[in-house]
């Protein structure tokens, strides 16, 4: 575990961020980065509450669905903005600012808070995946991919890579997945066939720790959380500690999905983790809390075969003090500089030849002192 301050020091969009970020840019595309793919959290999607996502089992066609949740993700960034969320205004800032050399993208989900919700998502976002693959001009065998997610899309990644180990667990996941509205088996394993093809680097921001990550060997993974001290409940109100939004949102903490895909969730606690408690009285919620806030395990992400998953940093964001509504509104901010300072000195710092994955130990960290 690493521990840093954050401390950026040029102001987001100035000429000299540009400036700065532009050496990002060069330094991602020498290193064989072909694309970007920025994927948000929970609750700022087209379907928070996995609705839509039911209307084909009444009779209604996927593709209405698909309009609606596409109108659902547009009234939501217009209510939230880049609160929690990435938006195409700020990726194409992004863009311009890494000098137009590599493709960015984002990836839109249901944003639903439960297991089936973010497992359904996961094939979605291996055929984004593979597209992107596909648009590449001249790939090579060193093409890198570089995976931004705020929250638990984190824990999307974490499923994609299980699927690309192949393991029994993934198997297993498979048979949940069977019958769902419009997944197509053979399509998922030539969209993972074709992700195999190139390396993925994983930043994962303000990601809860939960689900485990695959015995893969073609990735890498840094979690990032905004964190100042040893949380305690007391300083909730004023943020004092840091982000108790990531420690919360670990298991039990997940909300009930739609009656058709109940059976089919809590299918999946035998292999992800507990989803939604089965008491939710005030006693047990306010004694899972201190419970969350306690366990220090969840600070650090795990691989199936209980080996550490990448490496974590804790940075100091200086967000804390007013209200949980000023942390809030300051986190329209805080994931802006957070992704474009962080990627900034990840391209940097850690990028190695595609081709000693499987034999190198390799390192997301440490950043250079004068970024963070």
């Amino acid at each position: 575990m690493c521990k840093k301050e954050f401390e950026p020091i040029e102001t987001y969009q100035s000429p000299a961020w540009y400036q700065k970020m532009e050496v990002s840019g060069k330094t991602m595309k020498d290193s064989h980065v072909r694309q970007t793919f920025f994927v948000h959290g929970t609750f700022v999607g087209g379907d928070p509450f996995g609705l839509i996502g039911s209307l084909p089992r009444f009779g209604i066609s996927s593709m209405v669905g698909a309009f609606l949740e596409e109108q659902g993700k547009k009234f939501t960034n217009f209510v939230v903005g880049d609160l929690g969320n990435f938006t195409e205004e700020y990726i194409t800032a992004y863009s311009e600012a890494i000098g137009n050399n590599i493709d960015c993208r984002k990836f839109d989900w249901s944003s639903a808070n439960n297991h089936i919700g973010r497992l359904l998502a996961v094939p979605k976002l291996a055929e984004n995946l593979a597209e992107g693959i596909d648009s590449i001009s001249a790939p090579s065998e060193n093409d890198r991919i570089l995976l931004i997610g705020h929250s638990h899309a984190g824990q999307l990644f974490a499923l994609l890579t299980v699927f690309l180990e192949n393991s029994e667990k993934a198997q297993k996941l498979l048979d949940i997945l069977q019958g769902t509205n419009s997944f197509d088996k053979l399509r998922f394993a030539e969209h993972l066939e074709k992700i195999a093809t190139v390396y993925l680097d994983i930043i994962t921001l303000g990601t809860p720790v939960r689900y485990r990550w695959g015995n893969y060997n073609q990735y890498q993974l840094l979690n990032i959380v905004n964190h100042r001290s040893d949380s305690f409940l007391t300083g909730v109100l004023t943020t004092r500690d840091g982000d108790y939004a990531q420690q919360w949102g670990t298991d039990s903490r997940d909300l009930i999905p739609t009656p058709l895909l109940i059976e089919k969730n809590n299918q999946l606690d035998e292999f992800l983790d507990k989803g939604v408690s089965e008491l939710l009285s005030t006693w047990t919620f306010i004694r899972q809390l201190f419970t969350s806030q306690a366990e220090s395990k969840r600070r650090q992400a795990f691989k199936e075969n209980g080996d550490k998953a990448g490496d974590r940093l804790f940075i100091d964001y200086k967000d804390n003090g007013g209200t949980q509504l000023k942390h809030c509104l300051d986190m329209v901010l805080i994931l802006k500089k957070a992704v474009c300072y962080l990627t900034q000195a990840v391209s940097l710092n850690h990028y190695i030849p595609a081709h000693n994955f499987q034999n190198k130990k390799y390192s997301l960290i440490p950043f250079l002192n004068n970024w963070v």
